[in-house]
C-alpha cells in the first residue's frame, strides 16, 4: 500500500445536540403533577401510556415561566451555533409523566428548528433519551464495528435536572420506564422552538 497519497477527510454535514445540567428542579415537581390531575384532555400523540398535558406557551402556567426562560437562553445559544441569526419562537410546552411501562415511540417535531426537554424525574431504570440518526446509512451497510462514523443512534442518560436541545427534524425515542415500583413516574417537561 506503499505509495499512496494520504486520505483526507472531510465532514460535510454535522448533527449536533447540546445538554446542560440546571440545577435542582424538584420544587416543579408538585406544580405539574397539580396540572396532571386537574386536565381532563387525552393527549396522545408519541406518548404511549402515561400522560401529557396539552401545549402551553409562556404565559400560561407562570410557575414554570423562570424554566422556561432558561431553556430559552440555552436555545438562543444553539441558534447561534447553527448560524440562525433569529431570536427563537415559543413553539409551545408540554409536560409528559411516564409510569412503569410507559414509554414515547419513534417522531420529530416538524413545526419546530429546535426541541428540548427537561427532565424534572427520572427514577433509576426509566429509560434513556434516544436519536435516531437522519439518514438511511443501515439500510445500504453492513457494518462490522460501530464507531462515530456509522452510530445509528445516540442514547443520551435521563438525568435529572438535565436539558437535552437537539435539532427538531432527529427523530427520536424514550425507552420505556422500567423502574421497579409501579407508581415511580419519569416526569419531564418537552419545548418546541421555530
Amino acid at each position: 500500500m506503499s505509495g499512496l497519497n494520504p486520505l483526507n477527510e472531510v465532514v460535510p454535514f454535522q448533527t449536533k445536540f447540546y445538554w446542560a445540567s440546571l440545577g435542582d428542579l424538584s420544587h416543579l415537581i408538585p406544580i405539574v403533577r397539580k396540572l396532571r390531575d386537574s386536565d381532563q384532555s387525552d393527549v396522545v400523540i408519541s406518548n404511549r401510556g402515561g400522560w401529557q398535558s396539552p401545549p402551553y406557551n409562556r404565559g400560561k402556567v407562570a410557575e414554570l415561566d423562570p424554566l422556561y426562560d432558561i431553556v430559552y437562553d440555552y436555545v438562543c445559544k444553539a441558534y447561534a451555533e447553527f448560524g440562525i441569526n433569529k431570536q427563537p419562537k415559543d413553539g409551545g410546552y408540554w409536560v409528559n409523566i411516564n409510569k412503569k411501562y410507559d414509554y414515547n415511540i419513534s417522531h420529530n417535531h416538524p413545526t419546530a428548528f429546535f426541541a428540548a426537554v427537561v427532565y424534572l424525574k427520572s427514577p433509576v431504570n426509566s429509560g434513556t433519551f434516544v436519536m435516531e440518526r437522519p439518514d438511511p446509512l443501515d439500510d445500504f451497510m453492513r457494518i462490522d464495528q460501530r464507531n462515530p462514523n456509522n452510530f445509528c443512534t445516540w442514547s443520551v442518560p435521563t438525568d435529572e435536572n438535565k436539558l437535552i436541545i437537539f435539532p427538531a427534524w432527529i427523530r427520536h425515542y424514550v425507552e420505556q420506564n422500567l423502574t421497579e415500583e409501579e407508581d415511580d413516574e419519569r416526569i419531564s417537561i418537552a419545548f418546541n422552538f421555530g
